[in-house]
């Protein structure tokens, strides 16, 4: 199944939507496009190169098709001024002390790496700290995040853990999210967080978002896209009705995006992201909870 086809109602405007990236392409003197499965274009443009479409496809298929072809190009154009703006960045960061303010800590989908060199992908500064997700450390660019290499931390000599703790602190501080109510028909109330920032996500590693939380029950949170975390804390038996209200909330959020990030169910307790296996079929929710959080609803009332 081609995951590019995912946001689109018909095979039909999946074709359009790879037709209008084709035609940027050729446009830009390309002369040969290869879509695969996985949400990935390849293009000879200057060299081969690959291209991930995912995020593109979810906010064409929010649009009308007329408007496409502007939002196609509007990605693109962005996207192709990086390498230069990179270039520039480096000759100007040798020194850790210039870069250090730069640093920020992005959350990616695990299937980022899919479709990357495998020589790349060792050498991203990354760890997954939620199942799912993958934390990278990036630095902010004028128009974009870039990834560092584990040998920029050689060559400004400090650790992984240093610039993972930097950077983090870094996007906390750097990002501002709107805290609201969501309501889902009178059933029940989910908190969220919701900004612009790409960064937004990051916000679930803060630890104000937790305060007041039961210890020993601790709280439910997903993050569906990288606009939006939510929510809501395990202290009673409502918190079953809203595992079923949050998981669908979060699969169509994760489904329409943009930004999708994950799809997953997390207990969050002990500082430890716990997936709360569900899903949704034929419009029924199917919830499939580990045993820990089993005993944990039994001490609920």
């Amino acid at each position: 199944m081609n995951i590019v086809s995912k946001p689109f109602s018909t095979v039909v405007e999946l074709m359009s939507f790879q037709d209008k990236v084709k035609h940027y392409f050729l446009d830009n003197g390309s002369t040969e496009i290869i879509f695969n499965d996985i949400g990935y274009v390849k293009v000879n443009n200057f060299g081969e190169k690959l291209y991930g479409i995912w995020n593109v496809a979810q906010n064409c298929a929010l649009a009308q098709e007329q408007e496409w072809s502007g939002i196609i190009k509007n990605h693109f154009d962005h996207l192709l001024t990086i390498p230069a703006e990179t270039e520039d960045y480096i000759l100007r960061t040798k020194d850790f002390s210039n870069v250090k303010e730069d640093l920020r800590l992005q959350l990616y989908p695990t299937k980022y790496l899919e479709g990357i060199d495998e020589k790349l992908v060792h050498e991203l500064v990354s760890r997954i700290d939620i199942p799912g997700t993958l934390s990278m450390v990036v630095i902010d660019l004028p128009s974009a995040l870039q990834s560092i290499r584990r040998s920029d931390l050689e060559s400004w000599n400090v650790t992984e853990d240093e610039v993972f703790s930097i950077a983090l602190l870094n996007s906390l501080s750097a990002t501002e999210a709107k805290r609201g109510i969501l309501e889902s028909n009178g059933i029940i109330s989910l908190l969220y967080l919701a900004g612009e920032s790409l960064l937004t996500s990051v916000q679930v590693f803060n630890a104000d978002i937790t305060k007041g939380m039961d210890e020993e029950t601790g709280m439910l949170i997903s993050i569906p896209t990288r606009h939006v975390v939510l929510l809501y804390p395990v202290e009673n038996l409502s918190v079953l009705k809203a595992i079923s209200v949050m998981g669908s909330v979060t699969y169509k959020l994760n489904l329409a995006g943009p930004g999708s990030l994950s799809p997953l169910l997390y207990w969050y307790k002990n500082k430890t992201f716990t997936v709360l296996p569900y899903s949704i079929e034929d419009n029924k929710f199917n919830f499939t909870p580990p045993q820990e959080f089993i005993d944990i609803l039994n001490t609920l009332k």
